[in-house]
């Protein structure tokens, strides 16, 4: 169960407003309203009352297969035989309640920072709870953490990060693009009356900014800087070529030769660094050290286990390049990942081209009847796809840093691929 958890929604129980309901009932219809996760929190009464809650809340867990989580009480985690636990800062300590519990329980940490998160994660957490990111009369006690900082985690920790405090219907926007996994919510939908409508709704909220592969059929990946961490060597693919000839090149080479095509380019080379015995010699040393160069550039850490994910889930990957398609099958075949990839297409065999959106026209007509997601990394694709309404994954690359702001404000979904693969 553990790998299979839904974290978009993640309900905490609180019987404060309908004492008169059952746990049955109220963790039933949190279930039926979407919740992927139910963890029981009670703080003010015995082990005794805490069991018998518990065991309600489990038979409900059950007929949906949906996990428990016990808050803060081991003694009733395995009393029931609860499918994990959640600790605070102040609580049990994560590493002695990951010793008693075993390796196949989950484990929750709440932290509020990165350093906090860090040590969570050595000490066996399967998740992380960070808030409180908006204020809350839950917990009055709680420091604020800030959008940045929640960024900061998501972004640089391997394991599912769950926003709360403070959440509610209207402030759920705010969290677009912070890479949370969900949102932890309690009185959002044990306040209300009607417990199923109250997770519906903020189910729809939640699925506007967290990711969530089944609501696409295909995935079209961007290669460079997306898949590859390769745009630092293209930056400077000239450059390396003429020292790898011996020669030193000038500052600005990379500059001056970035826009020109292949032939283009080994003239300027010929002319200024004489570079082969004739024009042509030059073009091929040129081609056959992009080649090799380009051949051997590795996978951005996570890229396969992404491709694995989907692949595993039956969905429909194909590849949309600008970089020549002789260079992307050989980088994938030496990468070993070619299976993955229903199809591969290099942007001038469309005859089309991202810049200005054909490229993307193209592949809407190829597949007419499929929900799209766009995998991308650089700006101005990202831009041209969103004015097609087409829905885009960012990939932060070291590349686009410098955009940073703007792409969080409009795209869809941003962050690593890190991230998606542990959403």
């Amino acid at each position: 169960m553990k790998d299979k958890i839904d974290y978009s929604l993640y309900a905490i129980t609180d019987r404060y407003w309908h004492n008169d309901i059952s746990i049955y009932d109220m963790v039933k219809d949190a279930i039926l309203g979407g919740a992927g996760i139910i963890q029981l929190r009670e703080k003010h009464i015995s082990d005794e009352e805490f069991i018998t809650l518990a065991i309600e809340a489990k038979k409900a867990c059950k007929e949906y297969n949906i996990p428990l989580i016990i808050n803060d009480n081991i003694n009733v985690m395995l009393s029931v035989d609860a499918d994990g636990i959640h600790v605070g800062q102040s609580d049990l300590n994560a590493k002695k309640v990951r010793e008693l519990i075993g390796p196949n329980k989950i484990l929750g940490v709440s932290v509020s920072n990165l350093e906090e998160a860090n040590i969570a994660i050595n000490n066996g957490a399967d998740y992380l709870g960070v808030g409180a990111i908006f204020p809350t009369n839950t917990k009055d006690d709680a420091d604020l953490v800030s959008i940045e900082e929640l960024r900061n985690i998501c972004f640089n920790v391997n394991i599912p990060v769950v926003a709360i405090g403070g959440i509610h219907l209207y402030t759920i926007s705010k969290l677009k693009n912070t890479g949370i996994s969900g949102v932890a919510v309690i009185s959002e939908i044990f306040s209300k009356n009607d417990f199923t409508m109250a997770a519906k709704n903020l189910k729809k909220e939640i699925d506007k900014i967290v990711l969530n592969y089944n609501n696409y059929d295909l995935f079209v990946f961007d290669y460079d800087g997306t898949l590859l961490d390769s745009m630092n060597e293209w930056a400077h693919m000239c450059s390396n070529f003429i020292k790898s000839n011996g020669l030193i090149p000038s500052d600005t080479l990379d500059k001056d030769v970035a826009y020109m095509n292949n032939m283009e380019a080994a003239k300027f080379l010929y002319d200024n660094y004489h570079i082969g015995n004739s024009l042509e010699e030059c073009r091929s040393l040129i081609i056959n050290y992009i080649e090799t160069t380009y051949k051997n550039i590795k996978l951005k850490d996570y890229a396969k286990e992404l491709l694995e994910i989907l692949y595993q889930k039956n969905k429909e990957i194909i590849l949309l390049s600008q970089t020549d398609k002789s260079l992307l099958n050989l980088s994938l075949e030496n990468n070993k990942i070619n299976k993955y990839f229903t199809k591969v297409y290099s942007t001038s065999e469309l005859n089309a081209t991202k810049s200005n959106g054909s490229a993307f026209i193209k592949i809407k007509e190829l597949y007419p009847n499929k929900r799209i997601l766009i995998i991308e990394d650089a700006l101005y694709a990202i831009k041209e796809a969103l004015k097609l309404n087409l829905d885009v994954m960012t990939i932060l690359d070291d590349s686009n840093k410098k955009n940073t702001q703007e792409l969080l404000e409009i795209s869809n979904y941003y962050g690593t691929l890190n991230w998606m693969v542990n959403i």
